[in-house]
């Protein structure tokens, strides 16, 4: 009601508006309230969203006809009304709805458009009501309980699970941090710790900070474990806690901006060959090399390359020590140098024991997809592409589409890659990588596209 007379009193002050408010018009100028929003649609739609804190700053968590049954219907009429353009103006955060205090669907519509409003991401963290997985996590989320940190368990995420999430103590509408608790058991597979990876960096991409334990080190030096989690949860209490982005700060109401504003491409690195002088080159054949020396070097160059392919190492290595060729006896030499590095914690394998490639264990990051536009010939061969840069390629492309056919991913990742065109040998693995991926969950087939979870 008060929009509506602070509009007759405008058209009173200023009769040039008559012309565009008069009812006669064929899509005349309207106000309505919730309820009363049905068929009408409009090529521009402003939303006022009124809701606020009393004196005190506490605020009810009730939203009238939105908390009602039905309530997120009454939202999904309102929000499609707009044939060209949403704005919103509101007096409140989508951080300010809570959603551990209502069973109605209606608020976490209102609270997810809001975000979406705010920041173009859709994601909204849900409780999942699941118990904890191991007394591991619940000696963890006991400890962080006990500093005054109010936790939850199994927060889904973007079609995943988080194992304890801490609320932000400054406002409970929001979360500050994931808490990963890893057992060795879990990470004993290759494949889970790729899958791990992938997971990380979806959510990571939705705005979540993450902090790993593992289970040995919290039982065998639980005090020095603990005091890093509370300094991790600091830090992103400090930065804003989970995708705090708000717009600038105006007078008055919050201004939501109209759309999200369009996501920069991601940054592709150009393929880094490994390049360093070899000493050893004026005193061994590169066959004849003690097996722990070129272990050393091995290790240096899947630190430089990987995930790369142990023959693309050996390749390496022969150019280094200035060979033009890698024959059988230099091949064997690498087997065994990558074998004692893999014995030495500096290597590992990639994804399965069968897959041929390698990374660095210091590498804590998901694989970085890399132009090959310049490397060497070996490197674009759809042989000599890791799984893991293929998969990190394919979740780039979903996202920055939002839904993609899997031949036109397999196009996108190509170009990424570097390549000019798309050989069917190349699409079998882009698209191969990307059945996986839905396999694990990381992405889903809907309608025949692939979409994040």
């Amino acid at each position: 009601d008060s929009i509506r007379n602070r509009l007759e009193w405008m058209r009173g002050e200023h009769p040039e508006l008559e012309a565009f408010c008069k009812e006669a018009k064929e899509e005349p100028f309207f106000v309505k309230n919730l309820e009363n929003v049905q068929g009408d649609e409009r090529d521009a739609i402003f939303i006022s969203v009124g809701y606020g804190k009393d004196a005190g700053g506490y605020m009810s968590q009730n939203f009238g006809p939105v908390s009602s049954e039905g309530g997120e219907r009454r939202l999904n009429v309102l929000f499609t009304r707009a044939k060209r353009r949403c704005r919103v103006f509101a007096s409140i955060r989508h951080g300010d709805i809570r959603i551990d205090v209502t069973k109605q669907a209606g608020p976490r519509v209102l609270k997810r458009f809001l975000k979406y409003a705010e920041t173009g991401e859709l994601d909204i963290p849900v409780l999942t009501g699941a118990e904890m997985d191991s007394p591991f996590e619940e000696a963890v989320a006991k400890a962080v309980q006990g500093h005054g940190y109010k936790v939850a368990a199994q927060v889904g995420s973007s079609g995943f699970k988080i194992d304890l999430a801490v609320y932000d103590p400054d406002d409970e509408g929001r979360f500050l941090l994931a808490i990963e608790c890893d057992g060795a058991r879990y990470h004993s597979s290759s494949w889970a710790r790729e899958r791990d990876r992938l997971r990380q960096s979806v959510l990571e991409g939705k705005g979540w900070t993450f902090h790993r334990i593992w289970s040995t080190d919290w039982f065998y030096n639980r005090d020095s474990e603990l005091h890093k989690l509370l300094d991790a949860i600091e830090r992103a209490r400090s930065a804003g806690g989970m995708a705090s982005r708000p717009p600038a700060k105006v007078d008055g109401p919050v201004v939501v901006r109209e759309a999200p504003a369009e996501r920069k491409p991601p940054q592709r690195a150009k393929y880094v060959e490994a390049s360093f002088p070899i000493e050893e080159c004026a005193l061994y054949e590169l066959h004849e090399t003690p097996v722990g020396i070129l272990a050393t070097y091995a290790a240096r160059i899947v630190e430089v390359e990987g995930p790369v392919h142990m023959d693309e190492v050996g390749r390496r290595l022969s150019g280094l020590w200035g060979y033009k060729r890698y024959g059988s006896r230099a091949r064997n030499a690498v087997g065994q140098a990558v074998e004692r590095a893999i014995e030495l914690g500096e290597v590992r394998r990639s994804l399965s024991e069968t897959t041929g490639f390698l990374e660095s264990c210091r590498a804590a990051e998901p694989a970085c997809v890399r132009d090959r536009a310049d490397a060497s010939l070996s490197l674009r061969s759809p042989d000599m592409l890791p799984p893991a840069e293929l998969r990190q390629a394919v979740l780039t492309a979903v996202e920055a589409s939002i839904a993609i056919a899997p031949g036109d991913c397999a196009t996108d990742v190509a170009r990424m890659l570097g390549f000019k065109s798309t050989r069917a040998q190349l699409r079998a693995c882009i698209e191969q990588q990307a059945r996986e991926l839905v396999e694990m969950g990381a992405l889903v087939l809907v309608d025949g596209d692939l979409r994040l979870p």
